[in-house]
């Protein structure tokens, strides 16, 4: 479903997604199945896999690459250009600017810079400006210092996920 209030142009949109109103999908941008792009979000010659969440608002600029099942919260920003000028003109988006692997969620309002990978199933906190990679299953925290996800954490995440599953059926 794609809102007559958002503007889809010159991008591939796969089936299932919901596009909402005032959302831009828009030069050359890629979705995959599944996603929901919420409404004022901006997806600019981004890749993005099958199953994501790109929040109210979140910014997702050309050359980022999102795997399957990632969440981007309201407001985030992945950008692209780490030496930003007026006079420049165009940006290569065959050059990856921002890598997120699948399973990965980015918190709301969170600013991850050029050139940094954030690892399969990681998690950033709202409002964290990332400047490293966040390895898999590891967390960026408030602080901005990365640490592992522990069992407890992920056994709290499978527990809201089966919750989620019998609240669904």
């Amino acid at each position: 479903m794609i809102s007559k209030k958002a503007q889809v142009s010159d991008a591939k949109v796969g089936q299932g997604t919901s596009v909402w109103q005032f959302a831009s999908v828009i030069r050359g941008a890629v979705i995959g199945e599944g996603c929901v792009i919420a409404s004022n979000a901006i997806v600019d010659g981004a890749e993005i896999g099958d199953r994501c969440l790109i929040g109210h608002g979140a910014g997702v600029h050309p050359g980022a690459l999102i795997g399957d099942d990632v969440f981007v919260g309201p407001g985030a920003v992945l950008c692209n250009d780490a030496w930003p000028r007026a006079h420049k003109r165009g940006f290569d988006a065959s050059q990856r600017s921002v890598t997120v692997e699948n399973g990965a969620s980015i918190g709301a309002c969170a600013v991850v810079l050029p050139g940094v990978r954030i690892g399969a199933r990681a998690m950033v906190a709202a409002g964290v400006t990332v400047t490293r990679d966040v390895p898999p299953d590891h967390l960026c925290g408030p602080n901005g210092i990365v640490s592992p996800i522990t069992d407890e954490e992920a056994r709290c995440e499978k527990r809201s996920r089966r919750a989620l599953k019998r609240m669904a059926a």
